[in-house]
C-alpha cells in the first residue's frame, strides 16, 4: 500500500461514534471519500431499487433527502470551540451559504429540535451524511479541513447533495481515468443509476464545490483521474474541485432543492398585525401574528411560507384570526397545548379510553395524524384518543369547565378541527348544551385535518345577570380495532362574527 493510500485510509477510517447516525467503525461505510452511511442499511450508491430505511434515502432522488425545512439546527462540539481556525471556518462557511442563497437556507443554534447536526473535530477527516438522516448526525471538520470552502462542501452534503461527478450523465462531461486510480478506489467514482429530478432541472457543473479535484484518488499527484471530455476541452482541468465558494450553479441547486424562488401572498390579520412587513414573502420566510388589545388570537402565532408540489407556495398551519372580546366569559380557544387543555377542559372516561396531548404521529400505523393542525408541526400538540389500549365501545369525553356567554347579542359558534382516519374507526360526537351538533361515524376518506363549524342557539341562563350560554362536550368512542385513533385540535367557542368568512352556510345552525 502506497503512502498516499495509507494517508487517505487514515483520514477516512480514524473516526468515532457515539450515536446511530455517526460514523461507526465496522458498521459504517465511507463512499466518495467523505460521505458515510451504516452498512446495515445496505445502500449501494448506484442502486436506487433497494428498500431504504428512514435514516437514509436513495441517492438517486436528492429531493427526498432534503430537510423538512431549510432551517438546519446545529451544535458545536467542544473540539471545534477549542480550535479557533476550525471554529471560524465553520461560522464563515455557514454564513457564506446563508448569504449566497439569500437566507434560503439558514443554520440555527439548536434548542430542542430532534434532528440536528453536531459539528466536531474528532479523529481524522472531513465527512458527513447526505441530507436529513434523523436524530443527531455528525459533520466532522478534522485536521486540514478548517477552511470555509471545505466546510461548505460538507454542509452541501448535509443539505442533500452528492458529489457532482456521481451524476448519471457525468460521462458526457468528464472522463474517468481508471488506470491512474489507486487500487481499490475505483468504486469512489461510481455514478448514480438513472437520471434524478435534480439532473433534469440543473445542468452539470464543473465549477461546483461538490466536484472532485482532477487528481482525486490518483496513484501519484501528477496523474489525472478525472478531466473534462473533448467536447468540453475549453474547461481547464484545474477548475475541477475548487473549494473557495459556492458556484452560481451550486446556489441554483439549493434554491431549486428547497423551492426558494416561490413566494406567498401577503399575510392578513384583521384587528391585528403581522411581522415582518415586506413587499415579498419568499418560500421559507416566517411571519408572526399579534392581535390588538381587546382581541384574542385564534390559531398559530407564527407561520412559514411553504412551497407546494405544484410550484406555488402557501402559509403553514390554519388561518389565524383575532376574536373579540378577549374575555374568558365570551371567547374560549385552545390549541390543545397542555396548559390551555388542562385549564379549559376536564376529561371523563368509560373503560380504558382516555384523551391526552400528543406530539407527532400516534403509535399505531395506518391511523392518526402525523402532525398538529395549528402549526402543521410534529413539535406542537393536539388531543387524541388512541384506540390501542382501549376496548371496543370505550368512550373518552372532553367537557368544557366554563360556560361561554353570548356577547352583545352576537351569535355563538363552535369551531374545531378533527382527524379520523383508519379501518377500525369509531365515532366522534359533539354536543352543545346537551344537544348534538355534530357526529362523525367511521373513517374519513383520507388522513387529513377537517374543520367543523356550527352555530348554536344557547338557552337563557340565570346567573347574577341573565345571559345566554354554551357548554361544550365531545365524546370520542373507540371502534372495532386499533386503527381508530380520534384526534381533535383548535377548539374555538365564541362570537361567530370573528371567524373569517363566517356565514350561515359555513357554520349552519344546529
Amino acid at each position: 500500500m502506497g503512502l498516499r493510500m495509507i494517508a487517505q485510509t487514515i483520514m477516512f477510517l480514524s473516526l468515532f461514534s457515539v450515536a446511530e447516525n455517526k460514523f461507526i467503525p465496522g458498521k459504517s461505510k465511507v463512499v466518495e471519500g467523505d460521505i458515510y452511511f451504516n452498512q446495515a442499511e445496505k445502500r449501494p450508491l448506484g442502486d436506487s431499487t433497494k428498500a431504504q430505511t428512514r435514516s437514509f434515502v436513495a441517492s438517486t432522488t436528492p429531493v427526498s433527502v432534503r430537510w423538512t425545512r431549510p432551517n438546519i439546527p446545529y451544535v458545536i462540539h467542544d473540539s471545534i470551540l477549542n480550535d479557533k481556525t476550525a471554529f471560524d471556518a465553520v461560522n464563515n462557511g455557514m454564513k457564506m451559504i446563508q448569504d449566497m442563497t439569500k437566507n434560503c437556507v439558514r443554520f440555527l443554534k439548536r434548542s430542542t429540535e430532534k434532528n440536528f447536526i453536531n459539528v466536531t473535530n474528532i479523529g481524522g477527516g472531513c465527512y458527513s451524511g447526505v441530507g436529513q438522516i434523523g436524530g443527531e448526525q455528525t459533520v466532522n471538520v478534522g485536521p486540514g479541513c478548517g477552511t470555509p470552502g471545505i466546510v461548505m462542501h460538507e454542509l452541501l452534503h448535509v443539505l442533500g447533495f452528492w458529489h457532482e461527478q456521481s451524476r448519471s450523465d457525468r460521462d458526457t462531461y468528464v472522463q474517468i481515468h481508471f488506470e491512474n486510480i489507486i487500487l481499490g478506489k475505483a468504486v469512489e467514482f461510481d455514478k448514480r443509476s438513472g437520471q434524478d429530478e435534480l439532473e433534469k432541472n440543473i445542468s452539470y457543473d464543473f465549477y461546483s464545490l461538490l466536484h472532485y479535484k482532477y487528481n482525486t484518488f490518483a496513484k501519484l499527484d501528477s496523474l489525472d483521474t478525472i478531466t473534462p471530455t473533448k467536447a468540453f476541452g475549453h474547461v481547464p482541468k484545474t477548475a475541477l474541485g475548487q473549494r473557495e465558494q459556492l458556484s452560481a450553479t451550486d446556489v441554483r441547486k439549493v434554491l431549486w432543492m428547497y423551492q426558494c424562488t416561490a413566494e406567498c401572498k401577503s399575510p392578513q390579520l384583521t384587528n391585528g398585525t403581522t411581522s415582518p412587513t415586506t413587499d415579498r414573502y419568499m418560500a421559507w420566510s416566517e411571519v408572526t401574528y399579534t392581535c390588538t388589545t381587546g382581541f384574542q388570537l385564534v390559531g398559530p402565532s407564527r407561520r412559514t411560507c411553504v412551497p407546494q408540489s405544484d410550484g406555488s407556495s402557501g402559509w403553514s398551519g390554519m388561518e389565524p384570526f383575532c376574536a373579540s372580546p378577549a374575555n374568558a366569559y365570551y371567547t374560549q380557544y385552545c390549541d390543545m397545548e397542555t396548559d390551555c387543555f388542562k385549564l379549559q377542559y376536564g376529561v371523563y372516561s368509560t373503560g380504558a379510553a382516555t384523551l391526552r396531548v400528543q406530539y407527532g404521529p400516534t403509535t399505531t400505523e395506518g391511523t392518526g395524524p402525523d402532525f398538529d393542525n395549528t402549526y402543521r408541526s410534529d413539535t406542537a400538540g393536539y388531543l387524541v384518543m388512541e384506540a390501542k389500549g382501549a376496548n371496543v365501545g370505550d368512550t373518552a369525553s372532553l367537557i368544557s369547565r366554563r360556560r361561554i356567554q353570548e356577547y352583545n347579542g352576537d351569535r355563538i359558534c363552535i369551531m374545531f378541527y378533527f382527524n379520523m382516519f383508519g379501518t377500525d374507526m369509531g365515532s366522534l360526537t359533539v354536543n352543545a348544551n346537551g344537544v348534538k351538533v355534530f357526529e362523525q361515524l367511521g373513517s374519513t376518506d383520507n388522513n387529513s385535518w377537517r374543520m367543523v363549524c356550527r352555530q348554536v342557539n344557547p338557552p337563557w341562563h340565570w346567573s347574577p345577570w341573565w345571559a345566554y350560554y354554551v357548554s361544550l362536550r365531545m365524546d370520542a368512542k373507540r371502534g372495532a380495532g386499533v386503527q381508530g385513533d380520534i384526534a381533535v385540535d383548535d377548539v374555538y367557542v365564541g362570537p361567530c362574527k370573528s371567524i373569517p368568512g363566517y356565514s350561515g352556510v359555513m357554520c349552519p345552525t344546529k
